[in-house]
Order: C-alpha cells, then sequence, then structure tokens
C-alpha cells in the first residue's frame, strides 16, 4: 500500500510502531486515531499472543487492553505494535494528507518571509519557529539561536536572514547579543545593506563591556569591512556621475569633484 510507504512500511507489513502512532496521536486526527484503536489488536513482546485494546488515552498514550487471560491491564502504546486494521490504514493516508497540506502552508509563509530557496523538509520545523520568533519578538534561548541560524545559513537568503536575527537584536533591548551580530552584521553586508551594517555596530564607537575581546575583535573587523563596502560604492556612484557631467559640460566644480575622486581612487 502506498498509504503505507509514507510511513516508512512495506507493502506487506501487517502492524505498525506503537511509538509512530503515539506520535499521531498529538495530530489534529488524534481524537479520531484513540477512537479507531478500540477492539484492535496490540502486542509488546510476543506477536502470537496479542492484547484487544479496550480504551486509549489520546493524551497520555496510555492502553486499557483485555489480555489472553480475560484481564484488564494498562499498557503504554509507545514500545509496542499495533496490528493493522482498514480503519487504522485509512487514517494513516489521511494523516499523511494533513501533513502535506501543513508542510505546504509552512512553505508558503517562509517564502512569504523572504526565504526563496526550495527548503528541505526537515528544516521546516525550524526556520519556521525562528520566523515566529522574529514576528512575536521573543528572542531565542543560544541554543536555539545557535540552532536557528545554522540552518538559516544554510539557504543564501542573507536579506531574510538579517530580517530575523535583525529582530532578534531589536528585541533583546539593552541586553547585547554578540553571537547574533557576527552573524547579522555579514548577512547585511552580503545584501549589500552596507549602511545598516555600519548603524547596526555603532555601539563599537563606546566601550563595551559586555563583549569578550574575541567578539569585539571580529566585530570590529565586519565593521571596517563594511565602512569599506560603503566608501567602495559611493566611490563607484561618484565615479559614474563625474562622467556623465563631463559628457554634458565642463565646469570649475566639475574639475575640483574630479580631482578629490582620483586622490581616492587607485
Amino acid at each position: 500500500m502506498t498509504i503505507l510507504k509514507n510511513f516508512g512500511l512495506g507493502d506487506e507489513v501487517s502492524e505498525i510502531s506503537g511509538d509512530k502512532v503515539a506520535e499521531l496521536l498529538k495530530s489534529e486526527l488524534g481524537s479520531k486515531i484513540a477512537s479507531a484503536l478500540k477492539e484492535c489488536k496490540f502486542y509488546r513482546v510476543d506477536p502470537d499472543e496479542p492484547v484487544i485494546i479496550k480504551e486509549c488515552d489520546q493524551h497520555s498514550g496510555k492502553l486499557r487492553v483485555l489480555d489472553t487471560k480475560g484481564v484488564m491491564r494498562t499498557f503504554a502504546l509507545d514500545g509496542g505494535y499495533l496490528y493493522l486494521e482498514p480503519s487504522i490504514v485509512k487514517l494513516l493516508g489521511e494523516c499523511h494528507v494533513l501533513d502535506e497540506r501543513n508542510e505546504e502552508a509552512q512553505r508558503q509563509k517562509i517564502q512569504d518571509f523572504g526565504f526563496t530557496s526550495h527548503i528541505r523538509a526537515e528544516h521546516i520545523s525550524d526556520i519556521s519557529s525562528a520566523i515566529r520568533s522574529a514576528v512575536s519578538g521573543n528572542v531565542p534561548s543560544l541554543k536555539m539561536r545557535h540552532r536557528f541560524m545554522g540552518v538559516m545559513s544554510g539557504y543564501k537568503n542573507p536579506n531574510a536572514f538579517a530580517k530575523v536575527t535583525g529582530s532578534w537584536v531589536n528585541a533583546s533591548g539593552h541586553k547585547f547579543l554578540p553571537d547574533v551580530l557576527i552573524k547579522l552584521l555579514p548577512a547585511l553586508r552580503e545584501a549589500g545593506r552596507y549602511a545598516e551594517a555600519i548603524s547596526q555596530s555603532d555601539f563599537l564607537r563606546e566601550p563595551c563591556p559586555a563583549l569578550t575581546t574575541e567578539e569585539k575583535r571580529i566585530l570590529l573587523t565586519i565593521r571596517a569591512a563594511a565602512c569599506l563596502d560603503c566608501l567602495e560604492s559611493y566611490l563607484e556612484e561618484a565615479s559614474r556621475c563625474v562622467t556623465e557631467s563631463k559628457r554634458i559640460a565642463p565646469s570649475e566644480h566639475l574639475d575640483l569633484v574630479s580631482a578629490r575622486l582620483e586622490k581616492l581612487t587607485p
């Protein structure tokens, strides 16, 4: 069955891991799955002596089962195996369709935010979480920031990366986030937003006791590079303007500007 393949199961498989089903209990179809488990066969050790599920608690994953001796017992769904019934297979298919729709909706939100590259399925959750934190103004923990930045940086969308990390910096208030700034400033440079990279590092003009020596060294170097980026872009524009002005008509002011430009360009 194609449905089973979507859950990593072969066509001839007659059972499914309780762990997989326990995860599905947390989905939008969790209550329907819990109800469908009633009267299904389940085993933990011996597949030839399954018990009959009489009740499933959706929230805890606990099962009330009738064993082969007619005794009611309590088992955990995870750690065991469930024999597949047509009703369960049907719900697995519905779960897969729902997962696909949810994934597509998440992809669209990610793209609308600015991550235009194709996002790998295993990265959708992290990038979605990073975007939510940016929109809500909640700064993730250091561990989660590193995880999110590691994933986002692999997709080469510097504007979207800067949008997320810049929001963290803004939301942090007076608290320095050097780990974020060290990633944010290069992203701004890569996006051609040199002036923003400079303004975001203006705090370096004052004493920064919150920074380690190494963090300060890295940030100062990036700021210097951004200043040069800005200078080079302005010099290029100045050269273009001088050239076009000369085509129109010479002037004493133009000669002075041209002389200044020659001193600044190699």
